[in-house]
């Protein structure tokens, strides 16, 4: 083999090596970004990420609810909301706009039951 193609090879290693993956907090930090920069689906993106990273991070999950509420995406909002309150059972506003999502995807039920529960 020659120098010139093991000299590529290694370079390509080297570069391979380098890559790696965003740490929680660099995903945190780059959805805060995205989000104050009113970056609705990048910000949506990064949070999702985060979540996956750290999935007892409540208030990503928030976040990510919100974002979804606001972009009218209530089934999105519905799930991020339902790992919002298992987080934080005691979150007023977690529950009522889990209730929001829900009314806004039919299921009234649910929705009545999870909105009075914000409301107590």
């Amino acid at each position: 083999m020659g120098a010139r193609v093991l000299i590529a090879l290694l370079a390509i290693a080297a570069g391979l090596g380098a890559s790696r993956a965003a740490t929680f907090e660099e995903v945190a930090a780059r959805a805060a970004r995205a989000r104050s920069s009113n970056d609705i689906p990048r910000a949506m993106e990064a949070y999702r990420e985060a979540v996956r990273l750290k999935p007892a991070w409540a208030e990503g999950w928030w976040f990510l609810g919100t974002l979804a509420y606001d972009s009218d995406h209530y089934a999105d909002g519905k799930e991020a909301f339902s790992h919002f309150v298992r987080i934080d059972a005691k979150a007023a506003p977690g529950w009522s706009l889990l209730g929001l999502c829900e009314f806004e995807t039919g299921d009234y039920a649910a929705s009545l039951e999870h909105i009075q529960r914000g409301l107590q």
